[in-house]
């Protein structure tokens, strides 16, 4: 059996991590900028910051980034995905401008159970009891 050794600062890079994340629509709302422009700016300045780490982590790109995006309909998914996603980001941070802070989060928040029972109603889906 394989002892882990834990890492000293993995509890600070958590406390940290939620701390940020905790404050994240806090700053939105004091934001001078559009909602929308806020949303763009964040994940904007971020980007080269995570390019930087995945080269400096891997040296070039990992190998199984180009095989995924050459599978047959794989490049649809991921745009879409995208498109999704800066959809709920931009509808994310209009909530923050029109609402509470912590309405907005707790709404956005209730997602995954909104999306359970849009399952279940509209689709039939079953889930287990361990959900």
């Amino acid at each position: 059996m394989t002892v882990i050794k834990p890492n000293r600062w993995a509890l600070a890079a958590l406390l940290l991590g939620a701390a940020s994340i905790g404050f994240a629509p806090i700053l939105v709302r004091f934001s001078e900028l559009a909602p929308s422009a806020t949303a763009f700016y964040r994940l904007g300045l971020a980007a080269p910051i995570l390019g930087l780490w995945l080269r400096l982590s891997y040296g070039a790109v990992p190998p199984v980034i180009p095989d995924v995006v050459q599978a047959r309909g794989s490049r649809f998914l991921l745009l879409s995905a995208g498109i999704f996603f800066a959809a709920d980001l931009a509808v994310w941070h209009w909530s923050l401008h029109f609402t509470s802070v912590a309405n907005a989060t707790l709404l956005a928040n209730f997602a995954p159970i909104f999306v359970v029972l849009g399952g279940w109603l509209f689709l039939g889906e079953r889930f287990s009891h361990w959900f």
